[in-house]
């Protein structure tokens, strides 16, 4: 990860955290991961490290240890953003829209990823 790259996740997590209060445990995670995969071994402990991607329940909070992750994962924010709107979404689609919907990917030979991917972008782009 390049110097900009990483100054650009970072901003980015900061204004997220402070615009989404349900999940700015999540951001401060994060931006610690992503500040161990930018710098390495030199920031933090190889035992802060170990225990933030391996901690038992009750270690660390799980949205603290989930942004962890998928900070020191390199993902950008914005496909964090995108994963989590879709799941919110998706949160609340009546099992019988689900069936049909496998069924017409199959019927029609896409992936059922493909199609909610689709049916996703019509609803964000109407």
């Amino acid at each position: 990860m390049n110097q900009n790259t990483f100054q650009s996740y970072l901003m980015r997590t900061k204004s997220l955290q402070s615009l989404d209060s349900e999940r700015s445990e999540f951001w401060r995670g994060y931006q610690r991961g992503i500040r161990r995969l930018y710098h390495g071994k030199s920031f933090g402990t190889a035992e802060e490290h170990e225990k933030w991607m391996n901690c038992a329940d009750g270690d660390y909070r799980k949205q603290l240890q989930d942004g962890y992750h998928a900070g020191f994962e390199g993902l950008s924010p914005d496909t964090l953003e995108q994963i989590q709107t879709t799941t919110y979404l998706l949160r609340d689609i009546p099992d019988e829209l689900w069936n049909r919907a496998k069924h017409r990917a199959v019927d029609d030979g896409v992936s059922l990823r493909d199609l909610i991917l689709s049916a996703v972008e019509s609803y964000l782009t109407n």
